[in-house]
């Protein structure tokens, strides 16, 4: 396993649209940290897509409490500040 900082920055929050799976903040912070193509936000976790062809294809993590509680903040209108989190992938 190898472990991935995922930096959800400043810049990421005011990029970021609220409710929206694709490209709220946390996804584009993983499709980031992650050099991924395409990244899909739950509270149960996280999926990022690379390009065909690639290995693996497809990381699935699970995010970590800190980073739902800010999902629904962000969500919910509410004033976000940046912070990080770290994951365990497939090396």
């Amino acid at each position: 396993m190898k472990t991935v900082r995922v930096e959800v920055t400043a810049e990421l929050i005011a990029a970021g649209i609220r409710k929206s799976c694709f490209e709220c903040p946390l996804a584009l912070a993983a499709m980031r940290a992650l050099g991924g193509e395409f990244a899909y936000i739950t509270t149960k976790g996280c999926c990022v897509d690379f390009p065909e062809g690639s290995a693996p294809e497809r990381v699935r993590f699970r995010l970590p409490e800190l980073a739902v509680d800010f999902m629904r903040a962000f969500d919910g209108g509410h004033n976000v500040e940046p912070f990080s989190f770290e994951i365990e992938i497939p090396s």
